[in-house]
């Protein structure tokens, strides 16, 4: 009798275990070595991958919400490569970072942030523990930041010009350059340093009307103080989406847009400013773009398939605009892509969503806004 009952037991976990990785694997669309975990209540800060795990800097705002003496709650996890945390260090940060950069030398974490005109460097071991803490820069605010394969830069816009300062993965400064020029709209501006020139992608010309747009999308292209070719987009149908456009290691300029009816458009030009192709999509919320190591065009966001399933999609585009593959995943609005990037072998997609149900069914998510995090197969 003992013997029937304890088979009986095991087979209902087993039959448990499996039904719960098939409800998973069903509403993912995962395939092995891939997964989707949440951390509740929390806001991504940043994340770098290393050996295939990964660490990630995130705002605690359940933690926030218990106590008020320190400010912000901000932590530090190791997730490994089945998405399972294998620690959680709080760190000496108590507000939310305007800017960071996560790095890995000499098997030591760097975490450098940007906070009320400060710029900082934290040191961990590759354990979470703390090391030290570094000024970088004082009394100066920047409002974007480049990461590139070896070094990152601090861009900042204002109306006279840009000005960018270069950094080693370590924290020595490598260079700093100033351009002048006049710019109408330095909140809605984006400036890319590729090929020895630097590209300013923004808007001018606003209409004070019912409106309130912009008549002109434009990328201004720099070698060092001096312009070099000027592309001009009308928007008057349209509206510009400056911050994801991009430029590629052969000159060749990325523009989206969007139009009344919310649908998408890229146009594509060569480092002359001609326009050499453009693709559209349907009604699709874009949350995040990057150009991968293959310079295809990465895109993640929401896919409205009826007006009850917007799903989640990860579209790669070559280098013509042209599909190459998409993957639709889950069933639900995932309200905010933070974080995109590719390493080795994986994509890693970060955000939030306030999914009660399809990927995000699992045990620990809460009733209100989550982090969660993507690990996809290239």
């Amino acid at each position: 009798m003992k013997k029937i009952i304890l088979l009986l037991f095991i087979g209902i976990i087993i039959n448990s275990c499996s039904s719960e990785e098939d409800n998973l694997n069903k509403n993912s669309n995962l395939n092995k070595g891939e997964y989707v975990m949440l951390i509740p209540l929390s806001r991504p800060i940043n994340t770098i991958e290393f050996n295939n795990e990964i660490y990630i800097f995130y705002n605690d705002d359940e933690a926030n919400n218990q106590s008020f003496i320190h400010g912000e709650s901000n932590k530090l996890s190791k997730i490994n490569s089945e998405g399972l945390i294998e620690w959680t260090k709080e760190i000496p940060l108590y507000n939310y970072p305007d800017l960071s950069v996560a790095s890995i030398t000499n098997n030591k974490l760097n975490f450098f942030y940007q906070y009320n005109g400060e710029f900082n460097l934290m040191k961990f071991d590759l354990e979470g523990n703390f090391v030290e803490k570094k000024s970088i820069i004082t009394n100066e605010s920047y409002d974007s930041v480049q990461v590139n394969e070896n070094d990152f830069i601090l861009i900042r816009h204002n109306s006279n010009g840009i000005t960018y300062k270069k950094y080693s993965f370590s924290g020595e400064i490598k260079e700093t350059v100033n351009i002048d020029l006049e710019i109408e709209e330095t909140g809605k501006s984006k400036s890319i340093l590729k090929n020895n020139k630097v590209y300013l992608f923004s808007i001018s010309d606003f209409v004070r009307n019912s409106t309130f747009s912009y008549k002109k999308f434009f990328c201004k292209t720099f070698n060092q103080n001096n312009l070099i070719n000027t592309i001009n987009v009308d928007t008057s149908a349209k509206n510009a989406t400056y911050g994801l456009s991009n430029v590629f290691k052969n000159g060749n300029i990325l523009m989206y847009f969007r139009d009344n009816q919310n649908n998408r458009e890229l146009k594509l030009f060569n480092q002359n400013g001609l326009e050499i192709a453009n693709n559209s999509f349907e009604p699709n919320y874009v949350g995040n773009s990057f150009l991968n190591t293959s310079e295809n065009i990465a895109i993640i966001g929401n896919y409205k398939e009826t007006s009850n399933s917007i799903r989640t999609h990860l579209t790669i585009l070559d280098s013509n605009l042209n599909i190459v593959s998409q993957r639709l995943l889950g069933v639900n609005n995932y309200n905010n892509f933070r974080i995109a990037y590719e390493s080795n072998n994986n994509y890693y997609v970060v955000g939030l969503t306030n999914s009660k149900t399809g990927d995000f069914d699992l045990p620990n998510k809460s009733t209100g806004i989550d982090m969660f995090i993507y690990k996809l197969k290239k």
